[in-house]
């Protein structure tokens, strides 16, 4: 199996890592006086109940169909920017198409296009 659209199996993060990326993100909020906003608290759950990869538009439909949950394209961009920073989230640009992935205790793996 090798291709953009295969999902590579990680594991399911444990509560204990969503309840750490929550706690390093609300200390990373305080200290820089920015807003505690319920928007940004549940892309973070949503990216860390999601497996492997995803694009920007699975992680909005997920927020929209699954949580009900609508968020804008402009907010997802810049929290995940925010979440980037903070190597919460890493980015990777795969021949044109560019997907994100939580890395938090998230050991090393290659990635392979065939």
């Amino acid at each position: 199996m090798c291709g953009l659209n295969d999902k590579v199996p990680h594991k399911n993060m444990r509560e204990s890592d969503k309840t750490t990326v929550k706690n390093i993100l609300t200390n990373y909020l305080e200290l820089n006086n920015y807003r505690k906003t319920p928007e940004r608290y549940a892309v973070l759950d949503a990216i860390y109940s999601m497996n492997g990869h995803f694009t920007l538009e699975e992680l909005g439909n997920m927020l929209n169909n699954d949580r009900n949950f609508p968020v804008s394209r402009a907010t997802l961009y810049n929290t995940l920017k925010l979440f980037m920073e903070l190597r919460l989230v890493i980015r990777h640009r795969f021949q044109g198409q560019t997907k994100y992935e939580a890395c938090y205790d998230n050991n090393s793996h290659s990635h392979q296009i065939c």
